[in-house]
C-alpha cells in the first residue's frame, strides 16, 4: 500500500541565525511587513544556531530571496 501525498517542485529557502529569543520571531516578521506569505517553515536548533526552510508561493522569490539576503548583511 502507498499513500499518495501531492508533491510539487520548487524552491526553499534556507536561512540561519544565531539562537536567542526572539530570532525567529524578527525574520518572520521582517517577512510579513514586506508583504510575503510563507506557504511552509521548519526550524531546527543545533547549538547555539537555528536554521529554518521556507517555502514561499513561486511569485514571491525574488522578493524573499532580496529580504534574506539583506538581513545577512
Amino acid at each position: 500500500q502507498t499513500a499518495e501525498f501531492p508533491m510539487e517542485e520548487g524552491l526553499t529557502f534556507y536561512c540561519t541565525a544565531e539562537d536567542r529569543p526572539g530570532a525567529l520571531i524578527e525574520a518572520l516578521s521582517r517577512i510579513a511587513v514586506a508583504g510575503i506569505n510563507i506557504d511552509t517553515i521548519e526550524c531546527v536548533t543545533v547549538g547555539d544556531q537555528f536554521g529554518c526552510f521556507i517555502w514561499a508561493a513561486q511569485e514571491s522569490w525574488p522578493k524573499l530571496a532580496e529580504l534574506l539576503l539583506q538581513s545577512t548583511n
